[in-house]
Formats: structure tokens, C-alpha cells, sequence
């Protein structure tokens, strides 16, 4: 069990840092995957082959689209949650001032 109440805001804003970093890496992952199932479609001569790749890069292109999305919200939701924790912690600090007994935990620590 966590020693501490609260939220972290520092590793907070760091693992939406690191969320943002991954989702701008699959940025362009879509055309990627098209230029390369393009090479690995074009040796195959025969109709039905040719038509399997096509679909498939169809299906897969919407996901990749849509993975690319989610990740890029991710991070801003991440990074948003911290904001908004840093943000309720400074509005209620006045009101924890010297409170008694005190907390045996630390706050945000």
C-alpha cells in the first residue's frame, strides 16, 4: 500500500511527457504501413492475393488512424489530470494551513 494521499503531479506531467513522446512516434505509422504493404502487394500477380492485401490495409489503415488519435489524447489527458491536481491542491492549501493533528502521510510527496 502507497505511504502518501494525493497525487503526484511531477510523475503526473512526466508520464504524459512520455505518453506524448510514444504517441508522436506513431505519427506518419499510417503511411508507413502503406508504403510497405504496397512493396509486399505489388509481387503479387494473382487477383485474389492482390485483393486480400487490399482489404486488409483498408481494416488496418482505420485502426492505425484511430490508434494515432487515441494516443495523441491520451497524453493530453494525462497531462491535463496533473494540471488539474496541482491546481485543486493550491486552491485547498489555504484551507489545510495548520491543520491539527496533521497527516501522518505526506501529501504529494
Amino acid at each position: 500500500m502507497s505511504e502518501e494521499i494525493g497525487v503526484n503531479v511531477v510523475a503526473g506531467k512526466s508520464k504524459g511527457e512520455a505518453a506524448e513522446t510514444l504517441a508522436e512516434a506513431m505519427v506518419g505509422l499510417t503511411d508507413t504501413f502503406e508504403t510497405m504493404l504496397e512493396d509486399i502487394r505489388s509481387p503479387a500477380a494473382e487477383f485474389p492475393v492482390r485483393q486480400g492485401y487490399d482489404k486488409f490495409r483498408e481494416d488496418t489503415s482505420v485502426f492505425l488512424g484511430e490508434l494515432q488519435i487515441h494516443g495523441l489524447r491520451l497524453s493530453e489527458n494525462i497531462k491535463s489530470g496533473a494540471s488539474a491536481a496541482a491546481k485543486n491542491d493550491y486552491d485547498a492549501s489555504e484551507d489545510f494551513q495548520g491543520a491539527w493533528p496533521g497527516l501522518s502521510r505526506s501529501v504529494n510527496g
